[in-house]
């Protein structure tokens, strides 16, 4: 077989798949909140946006998430093939339908990792024993449909920058003393959604975008 040929045969067997995870989103009154509070931060001092509708500003640095792009993970999938999508909405269909909506809050805020690893979060109030359930619902979905899934323990957060060594040690602190000492305001969550993540063709470092695949109410509202 000539090598065209190959390529050919290569190119046609290969498997399309798009990057998944399931998350629940913010809704506006929270991210405005939060927004005005990491605002302030040193993390967003350096060469981050601020907050969102601000005049002039400023181009993301790729360090500080996008408040647009701000959510809470409950389950990554990875790549999966584009075939078994709606097969992967069904299983976060049924795992909805048998929660119920609950309260949630953002509160609080830390940091994992150290040096050029590190992220920065805000953390989570609220019903989080419920959280944590749908979570292992989700998972074992997922598992028993013979789909991807992170296994690592949960943590609920959202995840608000990557500022590796921009910010020095104390300024560190000082923007993890704010966190701690933030509660946001609470709302109803109700509703699960499958997002995809696409880089695109933007430059090494550029931030995804994220699309909603399919949606869910929790409850079976």
């Amino acid at each position: 077989m000539s090598a065209s040929a190959t390529a050919t045969v290569q190119a046609a067997t290969q498997v399309r798949t798009e990057r998944l995870f399931v998350a629940l989103p913010l809704p506006d009154n929270a991210v405005a909140d939060l927004a005005e509070v990491v605002s302030d931060l040193n993390i967003a001092r350096r060469g981050a946006p601020s907050r969102p509708g601000a005049a002039g500003r400023r181009p993301a640095s790729g360090r500080l998430v996008r408040s647009e792009n701000w959510h809470l993970t409950l389950a990554f999938l990875g790549d999966v093939p584009v075939s078994r999508s709606a097969e992967t909405a069904e299983v976060i269909a049924a795992a909805a339908r048998e929660a119920a909506p609950m309260r949630l809050c953002v509160s609080g805020g830390g940091r994992f990792g150290r040096g050029r690893y590190s992220v920065v979060y805000a953390g989570l109030d609220g019903d989080v024993a419920a959280l944590v359930d749908l979570v292992h619902s989700i998972r074992a979905g997922l598992l028993a449909g013979n789909l991807p899934v992170d296994q690592k323990q949960y943590r609920p957060h959202v995840t608000l920058a990557r500022p590796g060594d921009r910010v020095t040690n104390q300024q560190a602190a000082q923007d993890l003393l704010t966190l701690r000492r933030y509660y946001g305001p609470s709302w109803t969550a109700g509703e699960l959604v499958l997002y995809k993540s696409d880089f695109g063709k933007g430059p090494v470092g550029a931030q995804p975008n994220y699309t909603a695949v399919a949606a869910a109410p929790l409850g079976g509202r």
